[in-house]
């Protein structure tokens, strides 16, 4: 896969992954120190939990995680994994689908 290619209306990979890594820098440097919550797609959160941890993009597949999971990350200064797709505040919430 070319991480230039950009489909009509899209972005290349390479671009993404320099809009995440741009993202999360503006958000550590105006919170230094402090607690953050960060919230988004699936897909997104996969490919920069790569990028911080790995140092590369492509192995986002590796950081899949069930939606409403959280992931703990602490930035001192370089970024390091302290918890991963944990559901374990899901436990009591039974089936999502029949909820109401």
């Amino acid at each position: 896969e070319d991480p230039d290619f950009s489909p009509p209306g899209g972005e290349s990979p390479r671009a993404f992954a320099m809009r995440l890594l741009s993202s999360i820098q503006t958000i550590t440097q105006k919170h230094p120190g402090q607690h953050v919550a960060v919230v988004g797609h699936g897909g997104a959160m996969a490919t920069l939990l790569a990028l911080l941890i790995d140092r590369d993009g492509s192995r986002w597949s590796d950081y899949l995680m069930p939606n409403a999971s959280l992931t703990q990350l602490v930035f001192d200064p370089e970024p390091r994994l302290i918890s991963f797709a944990d559901i374990t505040h899901l436990e009591d919430v039974g089936n999502l689908k029949t909820w109401r």
